[in-house]
């Protein structure tokens, strides 16, 4: 649920989130159900603290109240939903319309951005983590939004839902107020078993995800070397494609290694195999980059030395 944001400051508002979402993996309504429930169980901290007990849904959904700006954050019923400047009204006859508000100001001071839903993860100064700036969607966002990692807090949701097994990552990506796309992610958890990756099977999805993350980046640095012979003589020439190279590798390992960490999550520990098989996928994906890269140098005694 995403608050109005001011107009000329997409960094200022919540909206353009990466969000997390849990279900079956098959419908729609599922993922509701595990997010209402979430919302439920959560014991906001701010919002709504100083805001009368909400006796109706429509007290939640500011379009159906009049415009007033920069509410504060504490004065609103929490959870609350916007739609930007639009504003539903009586339209006669038993019916609604609809205007479109003019001015400056937001419809609701949300601060940092932080407006404590469950399925967004947080960053530690307590700022939602967000697709802007250099931040592009990548494994690396991936792993952050399920696992966590030291700057940032998994969503509440992945502790509050009913158990799930399934697992929803999505983001728009910004820039300068400008929306530059739109990614989403599904995985299957512990294949298809229904968990709560909270308490004990948090704990081990991180273990899993560090040591998973780990192998992908160290598949990356092997590329260098080889990719660096093989356009050695040519003054930075080995660049382009060793960036070509490395993105395709993350291309092919990314998803394929956090789904591995959740198809291992609710397995009994087991260190040794489950490295033999971040190890196994990440070999058969160097091998197959290099394959690529390799088949546009014709110099087979070239490739044979750099291999």
């Amino acid at each position: 649920m995403a608050p109005e944001q001011q107009p000329k400051s997409a960094s200022r508002g919540p909206s353009r989130l990466l969000t997390v979402l849990v279900g079956d993996s098959m419908t729609l309504a599922s993922e509701i159900a595990s997010l209402t429930e979430a919302y439920n169980r959560m014991a906001p901290g701010v919002v709504g603290s100083d805001a009368p007990v909400p006796t109706r849904t429509r007290d939640h959904m500011l379009w159906a109240q009049p415009w007033t700006t920069e509410q504060s954050i504490s004065e609103t019923p929490y959870p609350f939903i916007d739609c930007r400047r639009v504003r539903l009204v009586p339209a006669g006859g038993g019916l609604m319309g609809a205007v479109l508000v003019s001015g400056p100001g937001a419809r609701v001071d949300v601060g940092t951005g932080n407006i404590e839903d469950p399925h967004t993860p947080i960053q530690t100064e307590g700022t939602p983590y967000k697709l802007a700036k250099k931040r592009r969607w990548s494994h690396t966002v991936q792993y952050a939004a399920v696992a966590g990692s030291d700057a940032v807090a998994r969503p509440r949701i992945l502790d509050l839902a009913p158990p799930y097994s399934a697992v929803r990552i999505s983001g728009v990506k910004y820039d300068t107020g400008t929306t530059a796309g739109y990614w989403e992610a599904l995985y299957r958890i512990s294949r298809g078993k229904r968990i709560t990756l909270g308490g004990v099977a948090g704990d081990r999805l991180s273990d899993l995800s560090s040591r998973a993350f780990a192998v992908v980046t160290e598949a990356e640095r092997l590329l260098f070397v080889p990719v660096r012979l093989l356009f050695e003589g040519q003054r930075d020439a080995f660049k382009r494609p060793l960036a070509r190279a490395q993105d395709r590798l993350r291309a092919l390992l990314g998803h394929a290694s956090l789904q591995a960490v959740l198809d291992l999550v609710a397995d009994p520990p087991n260190t040794q195999a489950e490295q033999a098989t971040f190890h196994a996928m990440a070999a058969h994906g160097v091998r197959g980059v290099w394959r690529e890269t390799a088949s546009t140098v014709l110099d087979p005694l070239r490739v044979a030395r750099c291999a």
